[in-house]
């Protein structure tokens, strides 16, 4: 009888190490994958450098002949998967709007009648695809990111404002007439900090993204592209700048 029961002791031990723990696959599955979706709010700048092979001569006047600046506005989705804890890709969709300005010196003749900025204006569509190295304690997730963004420059138009002078309103509409800026599409190289707060099932991020854009060309006459139409010059932009740097804050679900 002793040694029934003994068999039949050894038979339950050996079923229940046998026998899967629940919570033990939960949480080899649960550090296998997390992910985030939420909302960005985005603000930054941009520049515009100088383009390359410039041709010899006073072009200071063309806009954007030279390097210019602004700012940039927007915000969009995002969504975050992460692997293992330690490998993220983040895909978002975000829209921003766009001011550059260029300033120079009006003449009439050799005359100095005043001041203008050039405001380049667009919308740009953005599809960042960055992969990352993610480390996480308790209280934060850090994260440093590396990928392409694919952009779409949409409504591209420029205006004048006059800073100093008396320029009249048909002046600058004849100036405005010799310039044509086109919507484009790019792709720009991004690189990214992160980091992510945790309050409970949420998190709020704050990211610094600074991205290169490979498509704008660097030469005079494919970015600038000026044709001379008797008796002036007309001058061709794209809607798009050389690089920007942002900074974007949102709120995310983690699950």
């Amino acid at each position: 009888m002793r040694r029934h029961a003994c068999l039949a002791a050894w038979a339950m031990a050996l079923a229940m190490a046998a026998a899967p723990d629940p919570a033990g696959a939960a949480i080899k599955k649960s550090d296998i994958f997390h992910g985030s979706a939420g909302a960005y709010f985005t603000v930054g700048g941009d520049l515009w450098t100088q383009p390359s092979d410039r041709p010899p001569g006073d072009w200071d006047a063309v806009p954007f002949g030279d390097t210019a600046g602004g700012w940039n506005l927007g915000g969009g989705l995002l969504f975050e998967a992460r692997f293992v804890k330690h490998i993220g890709l983040e895909i978002d969709l975000l829209f921003d709007h766009h001011d550059d300005m260029y300033d120079i010196e009006y003449f009439v003749g050799s005359i100095s009648v005043g001041e203008l900025r050039y405001h380049m204006r667009f919308m740009d569509v953005r599809l960042p695809i960055i992969f990352k190295a993610v480390f996480e304690t308790p209280a934060m997730r850090f994260s440093l990111g590396l990928g392409p963004e694919i952009v779409w420059s949409k409504h591209s138009r420029m205006s004048i404002e006059t800073l100093d002078g008396q320029i009249t309103d048909a002046q600058r509409q004849a100036i405005l007439g010799l310039l044509d800026v086109k919507d484009q599409g790019d792709v720009f190289l991004c690189v990214e900090l992160g980091f992510e707060f945790k309050v409970k099932m949420l998190s709020i991020p704050l990211k610094l993204r600074y991205s290169y854009n490979f498509g704008q060309p660097e030469d005079w006459d494919d970015r600038v592209n000026p044709t001379y139409v008797p008796p002036d010059w007309q001058v061709n932009l794209p809607g798009s700048q050389t690089m920007d740097l942002r900074i974007l804050l949102g709120l995310q679900y983690d699950f």
